[in-house]
């Protein structure tokens, strides 16, 4: 239930019972307790509970987890498509993680519009290493219509559970989902982490990761 959430969206326990396989009254039982722990919180509207995690410091909390528990066995055709879309892309609360976040990622390291990114090198951890987005880096950014603020140049990377490569969270992660999200590059599937790249999307996603003349099999991979 707790990475059903890592979608960013409320969601009903109805919805987390099903994705957990188990009762409603097993799933409001635990859901409960979250809620008690700090875990999640919760909105009454009508008859209905929505519940969504309480902050990005649980769904770090809970990426991290992920890096470390063991993959599920895959068991059935669905499960397979289901685990492949969540390797292309996804959301982890509020920035995109998957392979074209890593690509994407990588492109800015090539072109050298990240700062500090020698301690991607030097540490052991990729995971929340204080990086930064140099001048250059939002310029090539902003010439695919995204909107980068001064607030957004700051960031972390985290490494990616399915990957084990980084990719961008803090700030500026924030700030690219919501730009790939309202420039239509990525539409949501209801009640799921899995993020579909358009026809847009791929074309200005491909152009940047390949912007230094590398190749790049973002292409096959969407």
């Amino acid at each position: 239930m707790l990475t059903a959430l890592l979608s960013g969206q409320e969601m009903r326990a109805s919805m987390l019972a099903a994705e957990a396989r188990v009762r409603p009254a097993t799933a409001s039982s635990h859901l409960n307790k979250l809620t008690e722990a700090g875990f999640v919180r919760v909105r009454s509207q009508g008859r209905f509970r929505y519940y969504q995690l309480a902050n990005a410091e649980v769904a770090e909390l809970i990426e991290m987890m992920e890096r470390l528990a063991p993959l599920r066995p895959i068991r059935s055709l669905a499960e397979s498509n289901r685990v492949r879309a969540l390797r292309i892309a996804r959301s982890n609360y509020d920035h995109l993680a998957g392979r074209v976040a890593v690509d994407v990622m990588d492109a800015l390291l090539r072109l050298g519009h990240i700062e500090g990114a020698d301690a991607l090198v030097t540490t052991k951890t990729t995971h929340h290493e204080p990086l930064s987005l140099t001048d250059d880096g939002a310029h090539h950014l902003a010439s695919f219509g995204l909107t980068i603020t001064d607030a957004d140049y700051t960031f972390v990377s985290h490494v990616d559970a399915l990957e084990a490569r980084p990719h961008i969270a803090g700030s500026l992660g924030m700030r690219l989902l919501d730009e790939f999200l309202r420039l239509n590059w990525f539409r949501r599937v209801a009640n799921s982490r899995v993020l579909v790249p358009t026809e847009t999307g791929r074309t200005a996603l491909l152009a940047i990761c390949t912007a230094d003349g590398s190749a790049c099999d973002l292409a096959a991979t969407c």
